[in-house]
């Protein structure tokens, strides 16, 4: 159930990630084709060259191509999220595409602490544990005499008319113990012992290496949290450095400082900056769930 629950938000949020890169890749659509547009005036005018013009209906070709493999990325996700829910893929469902950023507001002991309650692997590995001790206790307890009791109680009535009336009625109360002590049994107690002492030294260590292995997993995804966030911020500067390097450039083609490869180039990298955004949100959404995943939250 847990592995269940972790697998479909994975996939729920590659889903939201490709529809975001629906949205990017229609932006870059849009200003490759008004891009175009204004090279083929200047072209009309005398200003731009042809190179300029060709070189422009490429990069908009390109992003036509990107914006249909968003679209079928998109397809393709939808029906992998259908999958992992138990849903018939070849049908169309319905699932939100409202974006949410997922958080944690614990410190690294409260989500240990937190694992060390709830995780189902490492309480089952408690349970085993528990159950090898009994184990040995119970194989302890051959070296125990076996007592044993017993009761009857007997109840007759019986009359004779002839030749003479009596009663010949009885009550019969029966009561007494056994006890039984095995000396020798060709030392299979001790082999029995000898096993469940095994038993549980390894259920313990079984504890240890699954509480070690768990800590581990809680801090590793509690650190990489800290480092999506980092990345989401530089990512979302990226963006807002990358859009005002397209306006710069824009300016600079217009007075002739600038060539249509710097377009592009600017073109491009604003896509990328985008793109690596969306990446940044899957990313920090995914630590976050990688984390509650190792606790064993719900």
């Amino acid at each position: 159930e847990q592995d269940l629950i972790y697998s479909v938000k994975v996939a729920y949020f590659a889903y939201l990630a490709s529809v975001e890169n629906i949205g990017v890749q229609e932006e870059a659509v849009k200003r490759s084709e008004e891009q175009l547009k204004l090279i083929q005036s200047r072209y009309d005018l005398g200003s731009a060259a042809l190179s300029d013009v060709l070189k422009q209906k490429v990069q908009f070709g390109n992003d036509q191509l990107a914006l249909l493999t968003a679209s079928n990325t998109v397809v393709t996700a939808e029906a992998s999220l259908a999958y992992t829910v138990g849903l018939d893929p070849n049908e169309n469902h319905k699932f939100s595409k409202e974006f949410e950023e997922h958080s944690y507001s614990g410190t690294i002991d409260d989500a240990i602490s937190f694992g060390l309650e709830h995780e189902p692997g490492y309480l089952s590995v408690q349970k085993n544990l528990y159950s090898s001790k009994k184990a040995v206790k119970s194989s302890l307890s051959e070296y125990l005499p076996k007592v044993s009791a017993n009761a009857s109680y007997t109840k007759f009535v019986g009359t004779q008319a002839f030749p003479i009336v009596f009663d010949y009625s009885s009550n019969t109360l029966r009561y007494g113990f056994n006890i039984s002590w095995n000396i020798f049994d060709g030392f299979i107690r001790e082999r029995n012992i000898t096993s469940a002492k095994i038993n549980r030294n390894n259920a313990m260590a079984q504890v240890s290496e699954t509480k070690n292995f768990l800590s581990r997993e809680i801090k590793t995804a509690y650190n990489d949290i800290a480092q999506q966030k980092k990345s989401k911020n530089i990512a979302q500067a990226n963006v807002e450095a990358s859009t005002e390097d397209l306006k710069i450039t824009q300016e600079k083609y217009n007075l002739g400082a600038a060539t249509i490869l710097d377009i592009l180039n600017a073109q491009v990298s604003l896509k990328t900056a985008h793109v690596s955004l969306i990446k940044a949100d899957f990313d920090l959404n995914l630590a976050v769930a990688r984390l509650e995943n190792a606790m064993g939250k719900m």
